[in-house]
C-alpha cells in the first residue's frame, strides 16, 4: 500500500440516485496516509502499550468544509479518519477511527505528520480492500497498486453501501460508493491528486 503514503487534495460530490442531481459538495479537500503506531488499547480505550511491527498500519485523515446545496446553510467543518491495516502490497482490512475527546482539537491537520498515535482509536470493522488488475489499461502508477481497482461492500443495516477504489495513475485515485436504503439513495464520487506531484 506504498501508493497511498503521503497528502492528498481531494474533491467530492454526493449525488441522488434518481436523478443524479447534485445534494453536497466539498470542493478544496485535504487528505493524508501516515504510518501509525499499533496501539494497544484497553475497555475504557486508555493506551497500555506502543508496538511497531508489521503488519503496517496507516493512518487517513481528512479535512474539509462541505456544503449542503438543498440550502443556504454555511458550509461545515468535516472530518474523517480510517485506519487501515495493510496485509500486503495490495491488500488491507479498513477499520472506523475516532479521536479521543479530550483531544478533539489536536492532531486535527492532516498534512501535518507529526502527531500523537494516541489520539486516535481504531473502533469498528469496515471493509477488506482488495485491489486487482484491470487488463487493458495503461498508465504509470506506482508498480505495487499499478493498474488497478478495488471493489468493497459494507453493510450498515439497514442501509448497504457498495464502493470501489480506481487507481487512476501515480497522481490520482478516485472511490466511488453507492448507497441505498429505506431512507438513502445517493452516491459519493471523491477524486483525490497527489499534492505536489509527491
Amino acid at each position: 500500500m506504498k501508493y497511498f503514503h503521503g497528502c492528498w487534495k481531494f474533491e467530492r460530490t454526493v449525488s441522488a440516485l434518481l436523478d443524479n442531481k447534485l445534494l453536497a459538495r466539498i470542493q478544496e479537500g485535504v487528505a493524508s496516509y501516515y504510518h501509525w503506531d499499533i496501539e494497544t488499547q484497553d475497555s475504557h480505550g486508555g493506551v497500555m502499550a506502543t508496538v511497531t511491527s508489521p503488519p503496517e498500519w496507516l493512518l487517513y485523515r481528512e479535512l474539509g468544509h462541505l456544503e449542503n446545496l438543498e440550502c443556504s446553510a454555511t458550509p461545515v467543518r468535516a472530518t474523517r479518519q480510517y485506519l487501515y491495516k495493510c496485509t500486503s502490497d495490495t491488500t488491507a482490512d479498513v477499520y472506523h477511527c475516532k479521536r479521543n475527546i479530550s483531544a478533539m482539537e489536536k492532531d486535527s491537520d492532516p498534512l501535518n505528520p507529526h502527531f500523537n498515535p494516541g489520539n486516535f482509536i481504531k473502533t469498528d470493522y469496515f471493509h477488506d480492500l482488495k485491489f486487482e488488475t484491470v487488463i487493458g489499461r495503461l498508465s504509470e502508477c506506482c508498480a505495487d497498486l499499478q493498474n488497478s481497482k478495488a471493489h468493497v461492500s459494507h453493510l450498515c443495516s439497514p442501509d448497504v453501501y457498495e464502493g470501489s477504489f480506481d487507481i487512476v495513475s501515480n497522481l490520482v485515485y478516485t472511490t466511488k460508493w453507492k448507497v441505498t436504503g429505506p431512507q438513502k439513495a445517493f452516491c459519493i464520487l471523491t477524486t483525490y491528486t497527489r499534492l505536489d506531484g509527491q
